[in-house]
Formats: C-alpha cells, structure tokens, sequence
C-alpha cells in the first residue's frame, strides 16, 4: 500500500455544527427550549456524527438519485454550481454507470472521515506522492497546484459498518465496487473570475489507490476544502441517515440538510423537490404520481427524526421544512431529551436502488 504520511489536519470536532464558544448562551440563564406542534420541547442533536459535505454535491441534480433495477447504465450526467471569492464555478459530473443513494451515503462517510484529524492525510503540493495524487484523481495541473487535497485510508469493511451495514463479504465488496463508480465519474469545473475571466479544470470524483481490500481514497478539491475548513459546509448527520429506511428519504434528508434553515421554517414546492430527488422530472403522469406517492413517504421518514419539521401541505401542494436545533446553538437546551447516538446495523446486503 502507498505509505502516506498524516499531517494535522481539522477535526470535525473543531467545527462542529452543535459546538462552539462563540455561539454557547452567555450569563447563566438558560435559552428558551425550542417547542413543537405538539407543546412539548423539541429533542436537541447532542452529538457529532456528521459528514461535512460541500453543499455543490448536495444540491447537483441528478448526480445522486435513488435508482430503479436496471437503470444503473443510464450513466451520470449532472450539472451544479457555487461561488467562492468572487469567481462562479459551474461543475459538470459525468459517469458511464449512475450514482445512487449507497453511493451517497459511501461519499459521505469518506467525507466524514477526512475531517478527523486521526485519519485524514493531508496531500499539499510539496508532498512527496502529490503527482501519485494528481494521477489517481486525474486531475488538471490548474487544480494540483492549488489548495491541499485529504486522502483516508479504507476498506470496503469499514465503510459498510460506517454507513451501517455489517461487514459481510457481500457489503464489502459493494463498497469496493461503490469507490469504482466514485473514482470513474468525472467532474468538469467552469470557472468564470469577476472580471470575466475564464478556465475549464477536471479531475474525477474521487481518487482511489492501491486497488484491492485496501486501499487509499483522496477527495477532489472541493471535498478536501470542506473536510480541511469545515466552513460553508453542510453538515449530514449519519446517524440520521442509517436510521432512514427508504433510498428516496436518505436522498431528501442529504439536500435538505444543506437547503433547509435551523431558525426558520423554509418552503418548496413538491415538484421541484421531486427534481431535487430523483434528477429530472417524471416523464408520464402516471410517474409523476408515483413519484409523488414515495416522496410523500419520504416527507414522513424525515418528519419522525428528533427534531426535525417536514410537512406536505397538499392544499398548496408546498413542503414545509426546519432542521433540528443543534446542543450550543441559540434556543438549544441541552438538559433536554437527547437523540441516540448510533443505529445498530442492518444485516441486509445494500440494493440497487
């Protein structure tokens, strides 16, 4: 295996979306709990099991979307955006097989386990195997000489357990086959400066090494960004997402932790958030309203997580959403009802859709 050498790097921990000095009630009367539809108070996510995730992989339509058996050689063809210091960078993804929600949750636990300082391994441009790097990722010499890339180090074993399945052979081996699809999509950025001024850079999703049971993954630079700085960030929180039982509802949990507010209740229509989901919109009436049917039950997986308001309003056709509050922010009470820490794993092999 190529031997990286880890540096310091940031901890999830550092950032986390529930704990910080600067946002803790000051004095010592307690904030006012948070109350829900019901009167009583609302639970408070009161620990850290997140993935810092850019929020550019959250909101690209298409890129991730629960798929039907069969479907998986539609390949991937995915457009998203974002802005950072004054430059607008459109982001292109395209795969020959499609990406679905396992391929979601595997990206995300690669996330998660670049920002803890104990496995993440720190790639700048003075590293030694940097060129390794740039090669496995297939990334532009534009994009090498930038910012710092993170690279962890897997097995297909650990990153079942991680998503919360158990570490069989056959979940193994999907995972494995889950960083092929990772590692063989391609993202094209446009980038346009503020003065008009353009580049074009490509690397692929993610960069696999030393194929095999073993193997060392790096993120591509926007993934590495967010799991280095742990700013402008979306948090998704994992332990959320194991308890998820249905592909579409893992799939809405993700956008909206990046799109929906923790202070405010946010609005969206139904069919832009079936796009949202599934990438496109239904073809036939008949699709459209099964697709309306499942996410229906999708609004309801989300609505019965701790804390979390997710309401369809059929008269207006319209989802009303609000995230749960985090321990340390304003209106969180942490001597309230806290939401379990870990799911236990499922014995089922992942599927297809």
């Amino acid at each position: 295996m190529m031997a990286f050498k880890k540096s310091g790097a940031s901890t999830a921990a550092k950032a986390a979306p529930q704990a910080s000095k600067a946002n803790k009630p000051k004095g010592r009367s307690k904030p006012k709990a948070r109350m829900g539809s019901d009167g009583l108070p609302e639970p408070v996510v009161a620990y850290l099991n997140h993935a810092p995730v850019h929020p550019v992989f959250l909101y690209a339509k298409g890129l991730f979307r629960p798929l039907q058996n069969g479907t998986r050689a539609q390949g991937v063809t995915a457009v998203g955006h974002y802005t950072r210091s004054g430059h607008t960078i459109e982001c292109r993804w395209r795969g020959d097989q499609a990406l679905d929600i396992t391929d979601q949750q595997v990206f995300f636990y690669l996330c998660q386990q670049a920002a803890q300082v104990k496995n993440a391994i720190r790639i700048d441009a003075e590293h030694h195997q940097r060129e390794a790097v740039a090669a496995a990722l297939k990334i532009d010499r534009f994009l090498v000489s930038q910012d710092a890339l993170v690279a962890v180090k897997v097995t297909g074993a650990d990153i079942a357990k991680g998503i919360g399945l158990t570490s069989t052979g056959t979940n193994s081996q999907a995972m494995l086959a889950s960083l092929e699809r990772l590692a063989n999509t391609t993202m094209q950025r446009d980038v346009v400066g503020p003065e008009g001024q353009s580049l074009c850079a490509k690397s692929t999703l993610i960069g696999c090494l030393d194929r095999g049971d073993h193997m060392s993954v790096v993120l591509n630079p926007e993934a590495s960004k967010a799991a280095k700085e742990l700013t402008h960030v979306a948090w998704v929180n994992m332990t959320e997402q194991q308890s998820l039982k249905s592909k579409p509802a893992m799939r809405l949990n993700g956008w909206l932790s990046a799109w929906a507010s923790h202070s405010s209740i946010k609005t969206i229509s139904a069919p832009k958030l079936m796009v949202n989901i599934w990438g496109n919109e239904p073809a036939t009436a008949n699709s459209k309203k099964d697709r309306m049917r499942t996410l229906k039950a999708a609004i309801t997986e989300v609505a019965a997580l701790p804390g979390w308001v997710c309401q369809f309003d059929a008269n207006a056709d319209i989802v009303k959403v609000r995230k749960p509050i985090f321990a340390g922010e304003a209106g969180a009470q942490s001597a309230l009802t806290r939401t379990p820490a870990a799911v236990a794993p499922t014995k089922a092999a992942v599927t297809p859709t």
